[in-house]
């Protein structure tokens, strides 16, 4: 298993999605630690509505683990009033994150699964699609798990229908918007 963190923030925004997109890459070139970057993925609309508009994720060792996007003295938060902003909290990859974007035929899901739902053989008919499986690190993280998954366009309105029919699942189609690496300073 992995020594890194990984911390999801999620937000919900009125803003255009180029408008919340232009917000949020300044205060994430200011916050952002990992010379891995930090990703922003927006929720694509389909039936039914999704808890979070966009979700932020970026990875460090354990040791330079932070909040990102939080209120704080000595770091801007986001903009008020543009975005509500929720820690997800701190994750850890089950093994080593795989990192690539769909193809032109997939789909990319994104599943968060409540602290109370252990057992996930109910996802078993996914299995083979599953990149990712981040388990909650800290005790105080919104959610037990996030999966993340890359299948066929034409299985995504039921394998998020499959994902959303247990208890507490929240689960959506997300695109990756925009990933900020770290600045060099010369």
């Amino acid at each position: 298993m992995s020594k890194t963190t990984v911390q999801f923030v999620g937000f919900t925004s009125r803003l255009d999605p180029e408008e919340f997109i232009s917000l949020w890459v300044p205060f994430a070139r200011k916050l952002n630690a990992s010379r891995e970057g930090m990703m922003l993925d927006q929720n694509l609309p389909q039936e039914g509505s999704q808890r979070f508009h966009f979700v932020s994720r970026h990875s460090s060792g354990p040791v330079e683990f932070n909040f990102a996007f939080m209120k704080g003295r000595d770091k801007p938060s986001f903009p008020e009033n543009k975005a509500r902003v929720m820690q997800l909290g701190g994750y850890m990859p089950m093994k080593t994150p795989v990192k690539r974007k769909p193809t032109a035929s997939e789909s990319r899901i994104l599943a968060f699964v409540p602290h109370e739902e252990r057992d996930l053989s109910g996802f078993r008919e996914l299995d083979s699609f599953m990149s990712n499986r981040f388990e909650a690190y800290y005790e105080n993280c919104a959610y037990g798990n996030i999966l993340e998954y890359f299948l066929p366009k034409k299985q995504l309105i039921s394998a998020v229908s499959l994902l959303k029919s247990v208890r507490g699942v929240d689960a959506g189609e997300y695109k990756e918007r925009s990933t900020v690496h770290v600045q060099e300073t010369v």
